[in-house]
């Protein structure tokens, strides 16, 4: 992400913005290109949402795997879909979460049921693909 008035006004976290998706590493849920809507007052994502994060002077969209609590600091284990490996990253470099996207003037809702159970799967599948697993039982 690369606008500087939109990425200002997202550090700063007054209002949701719109900003382009520049890589792949959320496919196939959202590919470069796309328009994501995110909210800066949700800054706590749960498994499954897709925030944006502020680490190492760039910006990354990335799914919520799981958020847990560490000497009284919450961390977030996130991973873009199309990525192999995972992270650790505060929860204090969360800046907002991806509630909407435009894809070819078509706004998809990802707070709807269906998105949230294809979210589930999604952290399913990373978690398989991080252990080396092809399902669990």
């Amino acid at each position: 992400m690369r606008d500087s008035d939109s990425m200002a006004a997202l550090l700063e976290g007054k209002e949701p913005i719109w900003l382009p998706l520049l890589s792949g590493s959320m496919a196939p849920a959202l590919l470069p290109g796309d328009q994501l809507y995110i909210d800066p007052e949700k800054r706590d994502p749960r498994s499954g949402d897709v925030a944006v994060f502020f680490r190492d002077g760039l910006f990354f969209s990335h799914r919520v795997l799981v958020s847990f609590l560490w000497r009284r600091k919450r961390y977030i284990l996130e991973k873009g879909d199309a990525n192999r490996s995972a992270s650790f990253i505060s929860s204090d470099k969360v800046l907002g979460t991806v509630r909407k996207f435009s894809r070819d003037s078509r706004i998809s809702d990802l707070t709807t049921i269906d998105a949230v159970k294809n979210s589930k799967r999604a952290v399913r599948q990373s978690f398989l693909h991080i252990f080396g697993l092809r399902r669990l039982y």
